[in-house]
């Protein structure tokens, strides 16, 4: 099909030449074709789904495109599912906005696309990602790239949109109307909604974990470590409901030093509950719950201890979460000091100090090695 005024070639579902403006006698009807969207519609729905939106916005809006170009150079299902394609989704994303830009000229509607400024946004996007990972590991940097790309998500959509609608408004003068909610854009936004929500309460049951033992007897074994041993021993937590129990020697008047760090063989456990129990294995002394991995920094749970009495203490380590994995357990100790308290005193509890390899437990404090978890 071909233009009456200027014989440019047009496609069937054209209202109107892309090219001088003039209507297609026979073509589309415009309402049917061209609709509106509020940038406020798509603000919300972007936000309250966490940047999925914008899949479907990437979707309706080429589909009304297409009707403007004769050369289908990509189907809106593709078009759409290519923003999950790294890489390919930045070829999709500007190919969408030079086609906003080239049809906006083809009629004459003033446009404010700029491709520079698109590639401004995506370094900026990108940077913001990177130095996230790079200060605090993937886990915080997977909630950044969330925030970062709902964030950017509405800008470029707002942008391209507000273009849209200037060059809908333009060629079909009052024939133009707003687009009624669909059931696609519904089910993109409640799963979007959703699927945030579900995350939020597994980061909110993760932070507020209770420990799963009630003593030590619930665990079913228990590995002697020797206090002072350089090599530390490897543990590896199976599930949420899995703890591992080990159990030292502990003089009066000497201060003990607890490390408990990720293992890097196989799945590490990243966030741990570290409990120091007293002889009896009912009676809790310290409890620690901490992040003691996060990709790119080793933050081992450390915490110090002074012993009132000599005998046998315990130490529990569980999954801070959901999910279990490899860790390191490390115990050494101090000798008493002259008028130094023998009274129970939690001395310190840090995150990320890693304690010097050349601490070493006094002979007399040594016991037999006595048969160790072999994992």
């Amino acid at each position: 099909m071909y233009c009456e005024s200027c014989n440019a070639e047009l496609s069937l579902e054209s209202a109107y030449c892309s090219k001088c403006g003039a209507i297609v006698a026979g073509g589309a009807t415009p309402t049917e074709q061209r609709r509106l969207y509020s940038l406020g519609r798509i603000g919300i729905l972007t936000l309250v789904s966490f940047g999925l939106y914008f899949q479907y916005w990437m979707y309706v809006s080429w589909k009304q495109m297409m009707t403007e170009l004769p050369d289908k150079r990509f189907y809106p299902g593709w078009h759409s599912i290519g923003q999950f394609v790294p890489i390919y989704n930045l070829i999709v994303l500007f190919q969408h906005f030079h086609t906003i830009q080239t049809i906006q000229m083809r009629n004459g509607t003033l446009s404010n696309i700029n491709l520079g400024l698109l590639t401004f946004v995506i370094i900026i996007a990108f940077g913001i990602v990177a130095v996230a990972y790079f200060l605090k590991g993937l886990l915080f940097a997977s909630v950044v790239v969330v925030l970062t790309y709902s964030v950017a998500a509405i800008g470029i959509a707002w942008w391209g949109q507000e273009n849209l609608n200037r060059y809908w408004v333009r060629a079909t003068a009052t024939r133009v109307r707003s687009a009624a909610t669909g059931p696609g854009e519904m089910i993109i936004s409640v799963t979007g909604a959703a699927s945030v929500l579900v995350i939020v309460l597994l980061t909110i049951l993760v932070m507020n974990w209770s420990p799963s033992i009630t003593s030590v007897s619930d665990v079913s074994s228990i590995s002697r470590v020797i206090v002072g041993e350089t090599t530390p021993s490897l543990g590896t937590i199976s599930d949420a409901l899995d703890a591992d129990g080990y159990s030292f020697l502990a003089r009066e008047g000497y201060t003990y030093t607890i490390e408990v760090g990720p293992a890097y063989v196989g799945e590490v456990l990243v966030h741990a509950l570290v409990t120091l129990w007293d002889s009896n294995g009912t009676t809790v002394i310290h409890t620690t719950s901490a992040w003691i991995y996060t990709e790119s920094v080793d933050n081992p749970i450390v915490f110090k201890w002074i012993a009132p009495s000599t005998g046998t203490r315990y130490v529990t380590v569980e999954p801070g979460g959901l999910y279990g994995g490899a860790y390191l357990v490390r115990i050494f100790s101090s000798p008493r000091e002259t008028n130094q308290s023998t009274s129970l005193d939690i001395d310190s509890t840090t995150v990320g100090e890693r304690l010097p390899s050349s601490l070493s437990e006094t002979d007399e404090e040594q016991e037999p090695q006595h048969t160790r978890r072999t994992l």
